[in-house]
Order: C-alpha cells, then sequence, then structure tokens
C-alpha cells in the first residue's frame, strides 16, 4: 500500500492543459499515477503522428479569493453538469476541448460556508486496493480518479502542520492553517520545496500540494529549458499571484448628493430625496428631447433603391 500525504490545506482551483511544460503558475500537474508511476495521461492518443496529451493541474493558492473546491466530478459527454458546478471545456495553454467522451467539473464554495472540501486528488492506474480516506469519482480513458475530502471541522482541529523529517529553518515545516483566508497578501511569492520543506509567506493559508505523484515530470523538457518541475527531490518555484475578476476590491460609494448631509460632531438625516440634483421628467420631456426621427437612415435606403 502506497502511502498518502495528510496535508489538509483545501484545494482552490484547477484546470487542463496539454503541454505540461506551460502549467500556469501556482498549479501543479499531475504527470504520474500515484501506484505504478504510469504516465498520467488522460488523452491516450495514437501512437501515429503528433501526440496529443492532456493533464489535470491542481492549485492550493490560485483562483477566486476565499473559494475552494468542494467537491469534483466525472460526466458523461452530453451530460449536463450538476447545478452549481463549473465545467473544465478546454485547455488552459492551448483552448482546446479537454477530454475525450468525459467531462470534468468542480464546485467552488466559501471557504466558510462549505461543509468539506477537497484537499487532494490522485490519479491511479488501477482501481484494486485505493487508499484509506480517498474516494473513486470516476475514470477519464481508463485513468482512475481519487479525491480526499475533509470537513471544515477536521481542518480547523488540524491547524498544525504534519510532523515531517526535514523542517525550514527555525524549526517550521510550513505555515499553519489559518481560520480564514483575511490574511491573503496579493503581492506573495511562493517557492516552494517539494513535499518535506514549503517555504511560504505566513501570511498565505494556501499553497502547493505535495503528493509525491503530483510533482513528477516526464522527460519533456529539453536541456536548454529551465526545468520548473523536478522528481522527489527537486523543487517547484513559481509566483502565486490571486486572480481578482468582476468588481472585487472596487468600493461602494454613494455620489455626494446621495450621501446623509453631516453637522458638527453629529449625524443629520439623509436630504429627501425630490431636492436632490436628480430632475424627474415627463413621458412628454423625454420625448421631446431623446426624439430621433431616424431621417437619415431613411434616406440611406431610398438611395440604395
Amino acid at each position: 500500500m502506497f502511502q498518502m500525504h495528510t496535508e489538509l490545506r483545501s484545494l482552490t482551483a484547477l484546470c487542463v492543459v496539454e503541454d505540461v511544460s506551460k502549467c500556469p503558475l501556482g498549479y501543479t500537474p499531475i504527470v504520474r499515477t500515484y501506484d505504478s508511476e504510469l504516465d498520467a495521461d488522460l488523452w491516450k492518443d495514437g501512437f501515429f503522428g503528433r501526440r496529443v496529451t492532456r493533464y489535470v493541474c491542481i492549485s492550493k493558492s490560485q483562483g477566486r479569493p476565499e473559494h475552494v473546491i468542494q467537491d469534483v466530478q466525472i460526466l458523461q459527454e452530453k451530460e449536463l453538469p450538476p447545478e452549481g458546478f463549473s465545467l473544465v471545456q478546454q485547455t488552459t495553454d492551448s483552448n482546446q476541448k479537454a477530454f475525450k467522451k468525459k467531462q470534468l467539473c468542480y464546485k467552488h464554495s466559501h471557504f466558510k460556508q462549505n461543509v468539506e472540501s477537497i484537499v487532494d486528488v490522485v490519479i491511479v492506474s488501477k482501481l484494486k486496493n485505493p487508499p484509506d480516506g480517498y474516494d473513486h469519482i470516476g475514470d477519464i480513458s481508463g485513468m482512475h480518479f481519487l479525491i480526499k475530502k475533509v470537513s471544515a471541522l477536521t481542518r480547523l482541529s488540524n491547524s498544525g502542520p504534519p510532523h515531517l523529517s526535514h523542517n525550514l529553518p527555525g524549526g517550521t515545516v510550513y505555515p499553519t492553517l489559518h481560520d480564514s483566508m483575511n490574511n491573503l497578501s496579493m503581492t506573495t511569492n511562493g517557492n516552494g520545496v517539494h513535499r518535506n520543506s514549503l517555504p511560504c509567506s505566513e501570511n498565505f493559508p494556501y499553497s502547493m500540494p505535495n503528493s509525491p505523484a503530483h510533482m513528477m515530470i516526464p522527460g519533456m523538457m529539453g536541456q536548454g529549458q529551465q526545468q520548473s518541475y523536478q522528481n522527489n527531490t527537486g523543487t517547484y518555484s513559481s509566483q502565486t499571484i490571486a486572480h481578482l475578476t468582476g468588481l472585487e476590491g472596487v468600493p461602494f460609494v454613494l455620489r455626494d448628493d446621495l450621501r446623509p448631509a453631516t453637522g458638527l460632531g453629529s449625524v443629520v438625516s439623509p436630504r429627501p430625496l425630490n431636492k436632490c440634483s436628480i430632475e424627474i421628467k415627463s413621458h412628454v420631456d423625454v420625448d421631446r428631447e431623446y426624439k430621433y426621427d431616424f431621417d437619415v437612415e431613411r434616406e440611406t435606403l431610398l438611395w440604395q433603391t
């Protein structure tokens, strides 16, 4: 029986890439099966012509701020995802179809609201003796997916780091799991040392996963390229800057004429709406001010005929 790691930090994002060397910063590609160290390619293309590959990448630092992955499911090609789930439809690096005949979907939840979340995903080639604590969710191209779910109560009660043989200077292994993600630093760099040591900012509660099968990359990089991923004794270095979307971080501010008037040391009730600068117009005023007769368009059509 192979040994599974005990890290309890939740996954925050996942994606699929065609070229494993183009795995996004802050993600870890799953390139080897956990049970037999086989290539974890999920496309299984033919032997002739250009080889097409697909690899799943997971992250514990990227994605929506303060959100974690609550569940992952594998669906048939034409099956609709459950409510609240997002499909991984294309590869991140080449915008190609993610998988043949199967679909991968996941559900995001706020870390304060979810009952349980996923802390690890591994791929095995044979489903004989799944490790304790891991659930089988299906297969893609004959590769079986196993996920490990942990409840929020378990994560909080195991906030201390597990005992490992190699520690960082000062006696710490990696930062303690915090109860909230409010201390996220948008300028934090993660220079992680694989598996037994993980230096990163103490203000960053999520970092790179440390399953050994995730970090082993097939010999796909030339000698002239910088090899960012290495084997079990190697390192993985990247910057982990969270993505902001939409109106994240934009404050809600009222217009000056809509704010309550303030006196010296006291707050006065808001001014009545009819005394604000908002002008209420009648239908006649609106028609007169914004009327457009389309004469130019009509004349253009006449010339064309």
